[in-house]
């Protein structure tokens, strides 16, 4: 199975993009600095604590994240202590939340748009 981990912190290889052992590791940084000559101003996400808080706010356990996950609750609780995660958990536990956590690594205002759109009427 092959791992993408999209990644906008200085410890990232130079190259935008490298692989090792099935995992793949995208540095936004560099994508964005080469297509904007911008460096990314980004918030750090720590998603398992993002994750925690929403379980809370929807005032359910560990035990009950944990069977939905089909897994013990120690997993749960390092899923907490995680800055990063896989995206497919993250999917998976987005879906059991019904909460969209990728939309945390995702600023809509630090995109512009042009629209180059010709009006043919």
């Amino acid at each position: 199975s092959t791992t993408v981990v999209a990644t906008a912190n200085a410890r990232a290889p130079s190259c935008p993009i490298s692989s090792k052992r099935g995992l793949f590791l995208i540095n936004l940084d560099s994508i964005h600095k080469a297509a904007t000559g911008a460096a990314i101003k980004s918030m750090p996400v720590h998603i398992g604590k993002e994750i925690k808080a929403e379980l809370r706010r929807q005032e359910r356990g560990v035990s009950w994240l944990a069977d939905k996950l089909h897994c013990d609750r120690t997993n749960v609780y390092d899923i907490f202590k995680r800055e990063g995660i896989d995206t497919r958990l993250l999917e998976r536990i987005s879906i059991i939340l019904n909460r969209n956590f990728f939309s945390l690594y995702c600023r809509e205002d630090s995109i512009d748009v042009e629209d180059n759109s010709t009006d043919v009427s």
